[in-house]
């Protein structure tokens, strides 16, 4: 991604399309920017650029002030950081001015009351008449603390002589990010220092040449960080007593254990498929069901429905319709009869559920967090069973139990040609339809899938030879 990157929220940089990347219209366009002395309002008139909406400051007063605060900036990412913001001001009067960052406190009590953050001086400009102007704050040196901070930003402007003031392009920068650029930092060791300490003298903006290397570099700057990642070596680097095949210094890109989560759709080409990011069940498994009350003790919700709800325990059930919001919402269940299931809010409502209550349970995914989805796609990558390891009994079983639960129980054995029988526990198997689509790419080519569900494990299944080897080309006989 660019070195530097706006760090306001989408509508609070007035965009057109929202935080997820869908193009969103004015009128869902939620900004955080407030006034004093003047009335507010998002327009698509007077556009500078065709990405971003433009706020139009109707004055009131002689002096306008414009804010946007308790900005939260993190430690962790923005330390030891020169953060910057700026904007592209217009107006038919040619006003001044005033843009200042400051902070604000701290996200974290600081029981010490001590300055983490040094702060420069506002930054006045007056614009020229009819035109959009850039308008810079001071610059804020965020230092290494351990805290968060909040910081504000604040727009004083005075001289508009009662004319309509337009604002756009509102950008929250570390505006010494352009250094982590490897070209810049490359550059900046063959270039003579006397560019290095002119660039470095200028302002509005600062280091312009080098700005101007890292915009015109960055795509071709985070391959080169990308290619350091993989390599940490090249093989002209190695001693000469060094072994190549040293884990060490070879790409740790195809190691699955060891690489970036975001490499790893690329990998997967490798074991011989597509990356699978979830199983799916079936589109609706079990339709809404009447719920005629829900009662709780403490956080703990017991639901009773009007049918059977053909639930099944460690599943997930959308509940909707209930006036308190912590009843609804989409939670594990527990099932404790067949009209009955429990299930646990964020806390505790002040009285039992009312409303229309109804309980769903949609199949669509089996995992609902990332960190599940992450285990699985590792699982893809280490063991191939999706692609050159796929049609093994191995293979089967395995992929199986991620849609199971419990102790997981799985049979498999052929008793007709070209079928292949999956037996596994009613109890155990939340939604069928997720099994096969857990199990169908790890089977033999040619090959069909009979599921069978039965009530206990032994129960009207035959006999099987359970070994995940045997069969298999170059494996040892069974002793």
């Amino acid at each position: 991604m660019p070195s530097t990157f706006n760090i306001l929220s989408a509508d609070n940089q007035l965009c057109t399309v929202d935080d997820t990347g869908a193009h969103q219209s004015i009128s869902s366009v939620s900004h955080s920017w407030t006034a004093t002395g003047a009335a507010l309002s998002v327009v698509n008139d007077e556009i500078f650029s065709i990405n971003h909406f433009v706020l139009q400051i109707a004055p009131s007063s002689p002096t306008v002030t414009l804010s946007l605060t308790g900005l939260t900036l993190s430690d962790a990412l923005y330390v030891e950081s020169t953060m910057l913001f700026h904007s592209r001001i217009k107006c038919a009067s040619k006003a001044i001015v005033d843009t200042t960052l400051k902070l604000n406190g701290f996200a974290v009590t600081d029981p010490q009351n001590l300055v983490y953050a040094t702060e420069g001086t506002s930054n006045t400009v007056i614009l020229d008449a009819d035109n959009y102007t850039v308008c810079r704050s001071n610059t804020f040196f965020f230092v290494d603390t351990g805290l968060d901070i909040n910081v504000d930003i604040n727009i004083v402007i005075a001289g508009h002589e009662g004319n309509a003031i337009y604002l756009t392009l509102p950008c929250l920068i570390n505006d010494d990010a352009f250094f982590d650029n490897p070209f810049v930092r490359t550059a900046k060791a063959n270039i003579p220092d006397i560019y290095w300490e002119i660039d470095k003298r200028q302002t509005n903006p600062r280091f312009p040449l080098f700005k101007l290397i890292d915009t015109l570099s960055w795509g071709a700057g985070d391959s080169a960080q990308l290619y350091s990642n993989f390599f940490d070596y090249e093989k002209s680097e190695l001693n000469p007593e060094d072994d190549e095949t040293a884990s060490w210094a070879v790409s740790t890109l195809t190691s699955a254990e060891h690489h970036d989560s975001s490499y790893r759709r690329w990998l997967a080409q490798f074991t011989g498929t597509t990356l699978k990011n979830n199983i799916y069940g079936s589109k609706i498994n079990e339709g809404s069901k009447t719920v005629n009350t829900i009662t709780r003790v403490g956080t703990t919700a017991t639901a009773t429905t009007s049918s059977a709800h053909n639930f099944v325990s460690d599943t997930y059930v959308t509940i909707s319709g209930a006036t308190d919001s912590l009843y609804n919402g989409t939670f594990k269940v527990t099932v404790t009869g067949s009209t009955t299931f429990t299930y646990t809010m964020s806390s505790t409502p002040s009285a039992s559920a009312a409303g229309t209550l109804r309980a769903a349970r949609y199949g669509a995914k089996i995992f609902l967090t990332e960190a599940d989805a992450d285990d699985y796609t590792l699982w893809q990558v280490t063991t191939g069973y999706y692609g050159y390891n796929a049609g093994t009994l191995n293979a089967i079983k395995e992929a199986a139990k991620w849609a199971l639960k419990g102790t997981q129980f799985i049979q498999v054995y052929s008793s007709t040609p070209w079928i292949i029988d999956v037996v596994t526990i009613t109890s155990e198997t939340p939604d069928k339809d997720a099994l096969l689509n857990a199990i169908l790419p790890a089977k033999p080519a040619g090959y069909s899938i009979l599921h069978t569900l039965v009530a206990s494990a032994g129960a009207s299944t035959p006999f099987t030879l359970d070994s995940g080897t045997f069969g298999q080309l170059d494996d040892d006989p069974l002793a």
